[in-house]
């Protein structure tokens, strides 16, 4: 059941999130994530977080090009809940997950998570665009937390 259930999660992730992946822009980066650079050397990266119960999620992060990779590896992020609810470090987001256990539910899945995508992680990216706004998000605890953000920040001005 298990082979059968990957399976499934391959051949959607394959058919339906790497092809409109590659139409935004994006490459892939190791077995499940996405990145591209923006025109301000911003890496975005999405990477899909798998449970052991036949579920996935989205993990969102935001990086300069020319950071230490000590402060967070790009293939962990945040939970997409925290994008969509636009929460900061300190506050509570819900996670959203979406299941792989079945044919049917698995297309809706990543046909789901295209939607996602485009209705608030692109938009996410793009709000980045302006480095004040990137700036004050790092200072307040919306993009990372704690020393990351420091160091993000003196990195970046």
């Amino acid at each position: 059941m298990t082979i059968q259930t990957n399976q499934l999660f391959q051949k959607y992730k394959q058919e339906i999130l790497d092809s409109f992946m590659k139409k935004q822009g994006f490459v892939k980066y190791k077995t499940n994530s996405y990145i591209r650079l923006n025109e301000k050397f911003l890496v975005e990266c999405i990477c899909i977080k798998k449970s052991k119960i036949r579920k996935f999620t989205l993990l969102i992060s935001l990086a300069p090009l020319y950071v230490p990779n000590v402060c967070l590896p790009l293939a962990q992020g945040f939970d997409l809940g925290k994008v969509i609810t636009n929460a900061n470090e300190k506050e509570k987001f819900k996670s959203f997950w979406w299941d792989y256990r079945e044919d049917k539910v698995a297309k809706e899945s990543f046909e789901n998570v295209v939607e996602v995508i485009e209705q608030f992680v692109l938009p996410w990216f793009s709000q980045y665009l302006s480095p004040k706004i990137y700036q004050e998000d790092l200072k307040n605890g919306k993009i990372l937390d704690g020393n990351n953000s420091i160091q993000w920040l003196i990195y970046f001005l």
